[in-house]
């Protein structure tokens, strides 16, 4: 009996770029996913998958888009930029309305403000829960579901393992965001993304332990989390990464065994 496979990806902004090569990859080898959980930016590619999309197929869909032109300067009260054009854009290219209609079980990591807890949604509406989990805190909106508020679910769990681990029997997690030493900042973005990923780091080595497979994408460090001018660039280290990965036979055996 073949192994059910887990595949968690993690936040990261336009890095997200590199979540795509990673699939790409692996379905080269025959791998696809049974299950497959995402954090904010993973959270965006996860639905895409989910619902039916190959990699080739997401690229073309981001592959002309720039992020701030998916964001609205706003006056909000939670945040400087609105993600109404991130939704239409989902809503656009996602022909699942509901979590129940997808192809391949999905789950959706945010963080409920109003009790402090990390919420895996797999249920209702797929686009709202996806911008919810987009919603880094200061910079967009919160996301209203309910009687509660809803913001990106990198806060507490980056790399979103939890929901596999009593359901898979194998589980790959892709981490976009290393943090080894930096001597340069280029801009105040740069400064908060890099500030908030240090913040975050220890949940996901918390949880890498938790994976067969951890795809720890190092040569993202020099890439921007807000510059989707290098994409196909950050495709490529998800891809060739990957591939290196499973170029080793016994990796390879263990996941497809």
């Amino acid at each position: 009996m073949a192994k059910k496979i887990g595949l968690a990806l993690s936040g990261g902004a336009v890095r997200g770029f590199a979540h795509i090569g990673v699939i790409d990859a692996l379905n080269e080898e025959g791998i696809y996913p049974d299950i497959i959980a995402g954090t904010s930016a993973g959270a965006v590619i996860a639905a895409l998958y989910a619902d039916g999309h190959s990699a080739k197929e997401m690229l073309k869909i981001f592959a002309k888009v720039k992020l701030f032109n998916l964001f609205q300067v706003t006056w909000p009260k939670g945040g400087m930029l609105s993600t109404q054009k991130l939704e239409t854009l989902l809503r656009k290219n996602i022909s699942a309305k509901y979590f129940k209609d997808l192809n391949t079980p999905l789950y959706v990591n945010a963080v409920n403000l109003n009790t402090g807890e990390s919420v895996f949604f797999n249920s209702g509406d797929i686009v709202q829960k996806v911008i919810a989990s987009c919603a880094l805190p200061f910079i967009y909106q919160p996301v209203k579901i309910g009687h509660h508020i809803y913001v990106d679910g990198g806060l507490l769990v980056n790399l979103p393992v939890d929901p596999l681990l009593k359901t898979c029997d194998y589980v790959i997690g892709v981490n976009l965001n290393p943090t080894s030493e930096k001597s340069e900042f280029s801009s105040v973005f740069s400064v908060a993304m890099r500030s908030y990923y240090l913040a975050i780091r220890n949940n996901v080595k918390v949880r890498r332990k938790d994976c067969d497979l951890f795809i720890d994408l190092s040569l993202l460090e020099d890439y921007s989390h807000l510059d989707s001018s290098k994409g196909m660039e950050m495709y490529d280290i998800g891809y060739n990464s990957t591939k290196a990965l499973l170029a080793n036979k016994k990796t390879l055996k263990a996941i497809l065994d």
